[in-house]
């Protein structure tokens, strides 16, 4: 029987090795923030000395909230991928930054434009310099917060456009 966290998330092999040791009660603890890029390169089979992309760091801290609260882990979905990076590089190109684009569309229009079948829809946006203080904002707002640990979300899709000095604008978009 599972019964912690850390048990969960061994179980379900995102954390595999990356723990660092707790001080008090000589007790293993896992140094999971700190630690995300390592555990991708073990889980994904890359070199510790390649760089990992933002967006899969993001999917990967955005599951790893999921997994502490006991949810089930989102899959990437290339589709929603292919809006939310779109998406961002609009608004880096265009100035702004907004759910609702300058020509007054929602993520719902741009999912119905392609087609793309969904019940419940949301969709997380952030700047920032790097994907752990995107989504450690993200989670400190309670309406980004929910859309990440709603538990009929089964896909995301993250898309981020690098504006170099200026920072990034991360665009994560959930569906059931």
């Amino acid at each position: 029987m599972v019964r912690s966290v850390f048990e969960i998330l061994l179980y379900l092999g995102v954390i595999g090795y990356v723990f660092a040791w707790g001080q008090k009660a000589n007790t293993w603890i896992p140094n999971l923030e700190d630690k995300v890029t390592d555990q991708l390169a073990v889980t994904q089979g890359v070199a510790k000395t390649e760089s990992l992309d933002d967006e899969s760091i993001m999917l990967s801290l955005i599951n790893l909230e999921r997994a502490k609260q006991g949810l089930t882990l989102l899959r990437l979905d290339p589709e929603l991928t292919l809006i939310a990076r779109e998406y961002s590089r609009a608004m880096l190109e265009r100035g702004f930054f907004s759910h609702q684009s300058p020509d007054g569309g929602f993520a719902s229009d741009r999912l119905r434009e392609r087609g793309i079948q969904y019940r419940i829809l949301a969709e997380n946006i952030a700047r920032s310099m790097n994907a752990r203080a995107a989504h450690r904002d993200l989670m400190d707002s309670p309406g980004h917060r929910a859309n990440i640990l709603r538990k009929e979300f089964r896909r995301v899709g993250v898309g981020i456009a690098d504006g170099g000095i200026y920072g990034r604008i991360f665009t994560e978009i959930f569906a059931d």
